[in-house]
């Protein structure tokens, strides 16, 4: 209860990831369970500090260049495959705040590995 009295939209919040620690803002108050009775998506640890926020800052620097090192890649495999358009677009990139995950969202028009973008 005290966590939640500190916490309002738009709080810097650390929350437990599927592989770490993640930082994110809060987008929504939920007053009570859901009906459902599902639990939100991520546990709420604790409130961001001013630290937090610079290491978030670091980190999205960090996923701006893997998003730019993807974007040239996904460029060669076009040249490469001999894809004329409609290939792999990048949507996001964003590391988890321990710098342990980063996480690609991207789109295509058909099925290809995208285990070879790490190559």
């Amino acid at each position: 209860p005290h966590l939640v009295s500190r916490c309002g939209t738009g709080t810097l919040v650390i929350v437990e990831g599927d592989r770490g620690v993640d930082a994110g803002h809060v987008r929504e108050m939920l007053a009570e369970l859901r009906a459902d009775h599902r639990r939100p998506s991520h546990v709420v640890l604790r409130i961001g500090t001013a630290d937090d926020a610079a290491l978030l800052s670091e980190m999205n620097g960090q996923a701006a260049h893997a998003a730019s090192v993807i974007r040239a890649r996904f460029r060669e495999m076009a040249d490469s495959y001999g894809w004329t358009a409609g290939g792999p677009q990048l949507l996001n990139c964003e590391f988890q705040l321990d710098g342990q995950k980063l996480r690609v969202y991207f789109t295509c028009p058909f099925f290809f590995k995208h285990n070879v973008v790490a190559r």
